[in-house]
């Protein structure tokens, strides 16, 4: 029975993978439905794994369950945006703080060879390209930081927000200013200024893009609305989606 527990565990080990990368990815977009019974004949599975790795996702808040409507996309709140975005800021900056005193030399060229692909994608004005350099560029960051926990913490919350943080390097001049911001990080860890590292980061984080530009921007399907279950009803197909009234004056 091992080997069969083992292949089943594999198997729902890479539906959610694949379920957090089309999330991630923006392929599925907050507010979008997901449908049990596709995903059962894509991977060719019954709906055990499946509803196992939509709960997994839900448990870090990715998926939400509504009454008649299945599994969804998570949206969050505004309000939640903004409380999410304000802890980031302040990790983000003691990742970057850490990192000043405690990368190597070999972790700061890296740093500098992400840094320059970065210019390249920005000159071409490769927002996909920029994206994925823009996320190793924190993740070197991350690691160079040496506290594990701390980097479980921030990434846990990038992750959360990825769906929303895109939209900024799809603005006029957005890839720019957050190519200005590693720029001044990547001076300040190169010389290890602690506390030039951590305002530049926090800079970079909470001022590089105004929040409320980022709200006015988001799409309908990212504002909550409605009744969230935690437990799995229906699964409608995938794909399809719940149309909502954004209310741009609220909060």
């Amino acid at each position: 029975m091992a080997p069969k527990h083992s292949a089943a565990a594999k198997r729902q080990n890479e539906i959610r993978a694949w379920l957090e990368s089309e999330i991630m990815e923006g392929r599925l977009r907050p507010g979008d439905r997901i449908g049990e019974g596709e995903i059962c004949r894509q991977f060719g599975v019954s709906r055990t794994p499946v509803r196992e790795a939509l709960l997994q996702l839900a448990s870090v808040e990715l998926v939400v369950f509504r009454p008649r409507q299945g599994a969804m996309v998570a949206r969050i709140p505004v309000q939640r945006i903004a409380a999410m975005w304000e802890v980031m800021t302040a990790l983000e900056a003691l990742c970057a703080e850490l990192a000043a005193r405690r990368m190597e030399c070999a972790a700061l060229e890296a740093l500098a060879t992400v840094n320059a692909e970065s210019r390249q994608f920005v000159a071409a004005g490769d927002v996909t390209g920029y994206d994925k350099s823009n996320r190793n560029f924190h993740e070197i960051i991350y690691i160079g930081c040496r506290n594990d926990y701390l980097a479980e913490q921030v990434r846990d919350i990038r992750c959360r927000l990825r769906a929303y943080r895109r939209y900024p390097f799809q603005r006029a001049g957005g890839m720019e200013r957050s190519l200005a911001g590693h720029e001044v990080i990547l001076k300040a860890l190169e010389v290890g200024d602690d506390a030039a590292a951590g305002a530049a980061m926090r800079e970079h984080v909470a001022g590089g893009v105004s929040f409320l530009d980022l709200v006015a921007e988001l799409p309908a399907s990212a504002a909550e609305d409605g009744e969230v279950c935690r437990g799995p009803t229906t699964a409608p197909a995938l794909g399809a989606k719940l149309s909502l009234r954004w209310r741009r004056g609220s909060p």
